[in-house]
């Protein structure tokens, strides 16, 4: 009788998903031609189990075949799906139900269609003793299409989760550091920046243990590769965190820039590695997620307090056994001291955090839980060197070089850097640009000795027409709250204060750069 009462079950729940239908037919005008043949089908289907479940008390037969089970569970299944999707069945008159839109995509409405005018058929044979090759065969297209429904509901919960996951890293991190990750790994050269990992280093990655030196701290002048040195300790821990799975470890990180101001306000900096956990952890993105429905909805922003960044972190530090919180260039933020004294408190609260930090200037706090390194001027002319010999072997101009004038190039930029890569790698730059040895050799004796000699020569190479577009270009760069990309840099250094409309006459004919960047139109500038 067990399985009667089910058949009598499903009937009933299609009474209440035919009650729900009808609340949409108002409401929803648009979806009135589904909402007839949904409820057609629904209706012969009832009527066919009501039939069934009246046959079943006289054949006791039917109740106990697995079939039946099945299809009865499989528009069960069915059904409830819709039930979800329709919405809370209402209570009474003083009920209502607030309907905004018709909750099915045409892809749905026909697969269910096609689900309830099989099992309706389905049924029908039954009733009428038809042959079991045409049960079985209408059996198996009725689970491919209740299996379809399944995917495509799982499919739609799983867009939802991720697009509801991108909303909340675009909130916590509207400045993306993995650009810059990507310019600094086009810098570094193989087999660079190993001299960092000394026995102190080693043992801030290795410890399991509470650390009595948690926040290592690495100064070095501007210009020096601090953010090649960091972006290469980054592979190093993000390798390591992916070879310990037993363990649970991660890793965050943030560029502080002085070109974008976004990064530079502390809650965009903890927003950084906040949005990369909650890409891999869900449980992260929830926690964000009333902060960001709370706060303004035109114009979304992290406008995070301290209180509520130390909050946040302590949910995410309880997640993991070790994690790594980095941050690049802190000096180029104001806000560099309500970054140290939080990161500080977190470290003094949490044994499995450790804290890595690059900036030109000395911690000024919180001497007693810092190791403090410096880049020597010694260990950054090594790199240099095997940064240079690198490029004089692989790209296609240095290799027309003999290896005396080879030799010659790189014994003059390493013993001229003074521990300055930025300058040595303007000066290879610059070098690339001419096609023959005796060009090469003419600039390299002229070239600035300086990094600021270097930026005030590439200045001063500006035609005088330029220059005035150039200020425009170079003042947007400095003051953009975030990297502006090349076209959109061509269309903002042409307006002017009294513009009330731009048409193609005011645009310029070319973008306000050398050739060789137009295949980079859409990426950002720096």
């Amino acid at each position: 009788m067990a399985e009667a009462v089910a058949a009598l079950e499903v009937a009933g729940a299609i009474g209440d998903v035919v009650r729900r239908l009808y609340k949409y037919i108002s409401a929803v005008k648009s979806a009135k031609d589904e909402i007839l043949k949904l409820t057609t089908e629904l209706s012969a289907l009832k009527v066919a189990l009501e039939y069934f479940d009246i046959q079943s008390q006289s054949d006791l037969g039917l109740l106990r075949d697995e079939q039946v089970r099945d299809m009865l569970r499989l528009i069960r299944d069915t059904l409830l799906s819709m039930q979800k999707k329709l919405g809370l069945a209402p209570s009474g008159f003083d009920h209502a139900i607030t309907i905004l839109a018709w909750p099915f995509h045409s892809s749905d409405v026909a697969k269910y269609l096609s689900t309830l005018e099989r099992s309706k058929t389905w049924f029908t044979m039954v009733i009428m003793y038809d042959s079991k090759e045409s049960l079985t065969s209408l059996y198996a297209e009725v689970q491919r299409l209740s299996s379809a429904i399944e995917d495509d509901i799982t499919s739609r919960k799983t867009d939802t989760m991720l697009k509801e996951v991108e909303e909340v890293v675009k909130w916590l991190a509207p400045v993306n550091s993995a650009e810059e990750l990507t310019r600094a790994r086009k810098d570094r050269a193989s087999g660079t920046c190993q001299w960092i990992w000394d026995r102190n280093l080693t043992a801030w990655r290795d410890s399991s243990g509470p650390s009595t030196k948690p926040l290592v701290w690495i100064t070095g002048k501007s210009g020096s590769g601090k953010t090649t040195l960091f972006f290469s300790i980054l592979d190093e821990l993000q390798l390591r965190c992916g070879n310990h799975e037993a363990t649970r470890m991660a890793v965050g990180f943030h560029c502080c820039s002085l070109d974008v101001a976004a990064s530079q306000l502390t809650s965009n900096v903890f927003g950084s590695i906040f949005a990369q956990v909650a890409t891999t952890h869900s449980e992260v993105g929830g926690y964000f997620q009333p902060m960001r429905k709370a706060g303004p909805m035109l114009i979304p922003q992290n406008n995070m307090t301290v209180h509520q960044i130390q909050e946040a972190m302590q949910f995410v530090l309880d997640r993991f056994d070790r994690f790594y919180l980095m941050i690049d260039a802190l000096n180029e933020t104001p806000h560099s001291d309500e970054v140290v004294e939080t990161l500080i408190l977190l470290c003094e609260q949490n044994a499995n955090l450790r804290v890595l930090v690059t900036s030109t200037r000395e911690p000024v706090q919180g001497q007693g839980l810092i190791l403090l390194k410096t880049m020597s001027e010694g260990a950054v002319n090594s790199d240099i060197e095997t940064y240079v010999y690198q490029r004089l072997l692989t790209e296609g101009r240095f290799k027309s070089l003999n290896l005396t004038s080879q030799r010659e190039v790189k014994h003059h930029i390493v013993t001229s850097s003074h521990g300055v890569f930025r300058w040595a790698k303007l000066c290879m730059d610059q070098l690339s640009r001419y096609r023959t040895v005796r060009d090469m050799k003419a600039v390299l004796n002229d070239i600035p000795t300086t990094l600021n000699e270097m930026y005030a020569a590439m200045l001063f190479r500006i035609p005088a027409e330029d220059r005035g577009i150039a200020h425009e270009a170079l003042t947007w760069l400095c003051f953009s709250l975030r990297p502006l990309r090349l076209r959109e840099l061509a269309e903002a250094v042409i307006l002017c204060e009294d513009d009330t409309f731009l048409d193609n006459d005011a645009r310029l004919a070319d973008p306000p750069c050398s050739s060789d960047m137009a295949p980079y139109s859409q990426q950002t500038v720096r």
